[in-house]
């Protein structure tokens, strides 16, 4: 439809064909993807609400490759990661609830390791040599104290069962990958109080097998032993005596390579400003490949936009390849010429995709859609594609965000109106908003509001300075470079300053509720799902993984800077939120207990705010199924429409 035979509108009241419903309808959500290293099968897990659980799927078929009473998935970390690899059609996976690791060739599904659900696997790698061994990070949480799991590397015999220690003593482990020779074994750890992208080292070990048992001997630091602290991941061997890895050691996660005998150094001959990873929170995670001896694929990130790249190991150059694919992750090889990979595009969602390369062209390349996680996609026009916003924050240090407009092809604003604004906050706070479709921003912008993500000072894929913003000044730092963003963005005319709004999920939340409580003039009112509340409290409960986390974050523990725990604790402060509140909780959240979410919206209603809440039974820390989904959604959107005095939107 022509712009000008458009029908002029309120923003904020457009018809939508988009609702809650259909939100609902989108059962699937692609997890991670692993190949068969011997038959080229694309296998993913995808998460589906509607069961409650994750499914391992062949990808070029659809069909399930796991029972239906099997959920693949697994807990290590608190956070997982890839549940399943897979080697000539046989597939090996972590189930829940039981812990265990399967066996399936997809007739028949057994039990590889005995009944013991406080051992949790992950981070499976198969060994070339010995083909009875599966090398894996195992956490024993026999004692579920944080201070108490332990998490070690260890090798499991798929035709016993038998499970061995074969390194121990560090806080943490992930990443083992065995050499194609066998002989050794490359692998990350780290320790207390560093996560893994703060400082992380990679080790090489010799394997050496003794009766049934594999041990390693001979350990050698590759990387991270600096005085300086630096992070490494993502191992993965070129040849028996060639290792590639991701590093940060020159700010920017870049391609390293060690070959033995020799000093590791960057693949690429002059640092590029893109991060060629994001952190470690889900194990297995991959963002390049290797292609054959000579070239790798990487997915990287330049102003928050995915890029794809082949680079020569020999040479160091490296080719863009042409593509209108904006997010990137779970990327793996197929063979020379085809990858796979998840990704998302401005105009359509989560899709397992093969790229397969152009004969003779390291810069071309066809996409092909193997799975599209959407059962249906929007008309032609309402999806909203993002402008990446260079802003400044508090210090003028750049600040980034990706700006939505208003995007529906029947109706445009009334004249001289701006737009309405959903200020989104990611949670991490180290992880980052992803710039591609997205149903719940659609919601939205086919509305007739404008989206605004903003990549605040602690956010991944602008160089380690950026993310590193964060620390000692998480609850401050994120909500004032929320603000600030906030305001530039009208002043740019791209919105209306008094009508805009703030949510987010976790973490996210946590800094809608310090939103409210520092800047409350900036926004109408804001939704704050499952947010963090008690930060001392959250310290003493949360996972090991992340037990020493905000220490990093707030710049102490809570027995040294006891003040600022408190001081950055919205359950303390609560009635200092003016604005009207949505607070959306599962009642079964043991990260942020519901009734911290209660007590706020308490104090809020008791000095004369508004504060609606809705705790939604059978739910955890965040939505997993279906019917709440659309519910909180439908209870944000008419919470917003209601608190702007809205006509409440229509569905077409």
């Amino acid at each position: 439809m022509p712009p000008n035979s458009r029908t002029s509108l309120a923003f904020g009241t457009w018809p939508s064909p988009v609702s809650a419903a259909t939100i609902a309808q989108q059962v699937v959500a692609f997890e991670h993807i692993a190949v068969d290293i011997s038959t080229g099968e694309v296998l993913h897990s995808e998460r589906r609400p509607r069961e409650n659980r994750s499914v391992v799927v062949s990808s070029a078929s659809g069909v399930d490759a796991i029972p239906k009473d099997k959920y693949a998935r697994t807990i290590v970390n608190g956070y997982g990661g890839v549940p399943m690899l897979s080697r000539g059609g046989t597939m090996i996976f972590i189930n829940l609830p039981d812990n265990k690791l399967y066996k399936t060739d997809g007739t028949s599904c057994i039990p590889i390791t005995q009944n013991d659900p406080s051992l949790h696997f992950a981070d499976l790698s198969f060994c070339p040599s010995r083909k009875e061994f599966l090398g894996c990070v195992i956490e024993d949480s026999t004692d579920p104290r944080a201070s108490e799991v332990v998490t070690s590397l260890a090798t499991v015999q798929m035709n016993t069962g038998k499970v061995t220690i074969i390194s121990s003593g560090w806080d943490f482990y992930a990443s083992p990958k065995f050499s194609p020779d066998g002989k050794k074994l490359a692998f990350l750890r780290w320790n207390h109080p560093n996560m893994p992208w703060q400082s992380c080292q990679l080790v090489v070990a010799d394997v050496v097998f003794a009766a049934d048992s594999l041990i390693l001997e001979h350990e050698k630091i590759i990387a991270g032993a600096d005085d300086k602290p630096t992070a490494a991941q993502q191992p993965r061997w070129l040849s028996s005596n060639t290792l590639l890895f991701i590093y940060d050691k020159l700010d920017w996660t870049q391609v390293w390579m060690y070959t033995a005998g020799e000093d590791a150094k960057p693949v690429m001959k002059t640092i590029v400003e893109e991060d060629f990873a994001h952190p470690l929170w889900r194990l297995g995670d991959s963002s390049y490949t290797i292609l054959d001896d000579k070239r790798i694929l990487c997915a990287s990130s330049k102003d928050g936009i995915a890029n794809l790249s082949v680079i020569s190991v020999a040479s160091g150059t490296r080719n863009v390849i042409k593509s209108d694919i904006v997010f990137i992750r779970s990327v793996q090889g197929i063979d020379h010429e085809n990858v796979v990979f998840i990704g998302s595009k401005a105009n359509a969602g989560g899709a397992i995709v093969k790229m397969t390369l152009s004969p003779g062209s390291s810069s071309d390349a066809t996409f092909t859609t193997l799975r599209s996680s959407d059962e249906v996609l929007p008309p032609a026009g309402y999806a909203a594609a993002p402008t990446v916003l260079r802003l400044s924050d508090n210090e003028q240090r750049i600040l980034y965000a990706y700006y939505f407009p208003p995007t529906n092809p029947k109706y445009t604003g009334l004249p001289e109106e701006k737009p309405p604004c959903i200020l989104d906050v990611h949670a991490g706070p180290t992880m980052k908003s992803d710039p591609g479709f997205s149903w719940e921003r659609i919601l939205y912008t086919s509305r007739g509001w404008s989206w605004l993500d903003v990549e605040f000072g602690g956010s991944p894929g602008y160089g380690r300075q950026y993310m590193d913003r964060i620390n000692g000044q998480f609850g401050e730092l994120d909500p004032d470079d929320c603000a600030a963003a906030a305001e530039q963005v009208a002043s740019r005319g791209l919105i209306d300053s008094k009508r805009v709004v703030i949510r987010g999920h976790s973490s996210g939340g946590y800094a809608v509720l310090q939103s409210l409580i520092r800047h409350r003039s900036t926004y109408s009112c804001g939704t704050a799902y499952s947010g963090f509340a008690d930060m001392k409290r959250l310290g003493e409960t949360t996972q090991k993984f992340t037990s020493h986390y905000l220490s990093t974050l707030l710049g102490g523990t809570a027995s040294e800077i006891p003040e600022v725990y408190h001081s950055r604790s919205p359950l303390f402060h609560a009635e200092k939120i003016t604005t009207p509140l949505l607070l959306l909780h599962g009642a079964l959240d043991t990260t942020v207990p519901a009734e911290q979410a209660k007590a706020i919206a308490d104090a809020v209603k008791e000095h004369g705010g508004r504060a609606d809440i809705v705790i939604y039974e059978g739910e955890g820390h965040g939505f997993r199924e279906a019917k709440n989904i659309k519910a909180s959604l439908e209870k944000e959107l008419s919470f917003f429409e209601d608190v702007l005095g809205f006509q409440n939107g229509t569905d077409e």
